[in-house]
């Protein structure tokens, strides 16, 4: 009996496999090299550009495609929106800021372009899971 429900294991974990392989390869067949290439400069000019970001819209038509195209592509080979990775990467950096460069909570906010305090402290909370103030203090601690 035992024997029997390894074996269904070891079928059902087999199967979860050749799923994985068969949505990846048809998530590269459905997108053709060129579109691939488009959304790879679209990533590149967010990351360029997360100061200042373009709209959807702009940032379409610098890369060549419509809108829709660039939204579910994106989505499609990053596993994130645009927004998502903005967010992501603005994250990153208000981390670095209070971590490397010494700068307080609200510094931080206002230098990657939170105009509200609390906007701020709900998408950092979201990204690393704790306040800013919580993280502050843990970097402080590790020093120590």
């Amino acid at each position: 009996k035992q024997m029997y429900y390894e074996a269904k294991v070891m079928e059902l974990i087999i199967l979860f496999f050749q799923e994985e392989a068969f949505c990846s390869e048809h998530l590269h067949r459905s997108m053709d090299s060129i579109d691939i290439k488009k959304l790879q400069k679209a990533r590149a000019i967010i990351l360029h550009c997360l100061d200042n970001p373009f709209s959807i819209k702009q940032l379409a038509k610098k890369v060549g495609l419509n809108e829709f195209q660039l939204k579910k592509g994106f989505k499609q080979l990053y596993g994130t929106t645009i927004f998502g990775l903005i967010r992501s990467e603005r994250m990153e950096k208000a981390a670095w800021l209070m971590k490397v460069e010494g700068y307080n909570v609200s510094e931080t906010a206002s230098i990657i372009g939170y105009s509200n305090f609390s906007n701020f402290t709900v998408a950092f909370r979201k990204h690393f899971g704790c306040n800013p103030s919580d993280y502050l203090k843990q970097m402080h601690i590790n020093k120590h």
